[in-house]
Order: structure tokens, then sequence, then C-alpha cells
């Protein structure tokens, strides 16, 4: 394992259940991502990316093996204590975008902050309004995602993904769009910059 790691897996393996048989979605991973890389992981349908970025983003639980974020280990943890590491580390950008249809923008950025004990509303509002920012959407705060296209839905998924200004950015299905790619890097350095200035 390398010292300056974020991510370390190690023999990391998960495995479903059914009555009838077991099925190997992933098997031994190992994978060590320092703070700053950018990492795409490929590969057929089936394969196991989906299962292996819900791993790292703690929505899952691995069957074996071990999962270090920045030097702790969270492997073993229960759901409380993954969702709370998760709410402060790690965001996700999810294929589906899973806004909230009776939110609007603002509001869909805002609602993971409002979980962070000891952020004001004040700090909320500031990350809300730089996020935005970073993806050109802050003149469609008061809009309903129904009232957005795709694409811009999309960048709702990414501000709302970086406000909390996490250690890790986790994109699903999307780096095939260039534009999204440009989103994200530039939007990520920008947070990254902002995080390192504890703003």
């Amino acid at each position: 394992m390398m010292q300056d790691a974020l991510i370390e897996l190690s023999n990391l393996s998960k495995v479903f259940y059914t009555e009838e048989l077991e099925t190997w979605a992933l098997n031994e991973i190992h994978l060590d991502i320092r703070r700053g890389e950018y990492v795409a992981i490929s590969g057929p349908s089936g394969c196991g990316k989906s299962t292996l970025l819900s791993l790292i983003g703690l929505l899952d639980t691995c069957t074996s093996g071990s999962y270090r974020l920045a030097g702790q280990d969270v492997a073993g943890l229960g759901s409380s204590e993954r969702a709370g590491i998760r709410n402060r580390e790690i965001g996700f950008v999810f294929q589906a975008f899973n806004l909230i249809g009776e939110m609007t923008v603002y509001e869909n950025v805002e609602l993971p902050l409002t979980y962070r004990s000891g952020l004001s509303g004040r700090a909320r509002r500031r990350r809300v309004e730089e996020a935005l920012d970073w993806v050109d959407m802050p003149h469609r705060s008061r809009h309903f995602p129904a009232q957005l296209s795709g694409g811009q839905q999309q960048r709702v998924a990414i501000a709302r993904a970086l406000a909390g200004r996490p250690s890790v950015l986790l994109a699903h299905d999307l780096y095939s769009d260039p534009r999204c790619r440009k989103r994200l890097s530039s939007a990520a350095t920008s947070g990254a910059a902002r995080r390192q200035g504890g703003r």
C-alpha cells in the first residue's frame, strides 16, 4: 500500500447470494488512489464497475477484504457510521442524477449540507452559491428539476456533489460526455482550492 493513498482497497470482494447460487461481482480487488488523482474505471457491462463505485462510495459493504479511506478502516462500519463519513468525505454524481422533483435547484444542492452538524445556514448558503457558480447555474437556483434540460440537471447533480467539498468525487457513467469531463475537472479543481484554503 502506498503511504499517501486516499483510497486503499486490499483483497476486496463482493458476493451476491441467492438460494441457488452465489455471484462474485468483485473478486479480490487491489486499488490505491492518491489524493488529487483522477481515475477512470472502464469495462464491459456486468463486470462490476457499479458495484465497485457503491463500495468506494460507502453505499454498500464488501463481503471480504479491507477498505481504508484517508487512513481509516471503513469496511466494517455500520450503516449510520458509513452515512456520516459519506456525507463529509464523498461526493456522488449518479447516472440518473437523483434530483428531488419537489425541491428547487438550490434546495437540492443544499440538502446534503443540512445533515452537517456545525455548519451554519450562512455557511450552507455560501457553499450552495459557490457550487452553482462552478457549474454556471446560479440563474436557475429557483427552478425545479422538471424545468431543466438533461444537461442542466447533470450540472445541478455535480454542484450538489461538490458543495460538500468532498475528499472523493465519484461520477457514475458520466465521463463518456466530454462536456461533463470538463465540468467535473474544472469544478473539482476550484473546489479543491477552496477546501485547502479553508473557506
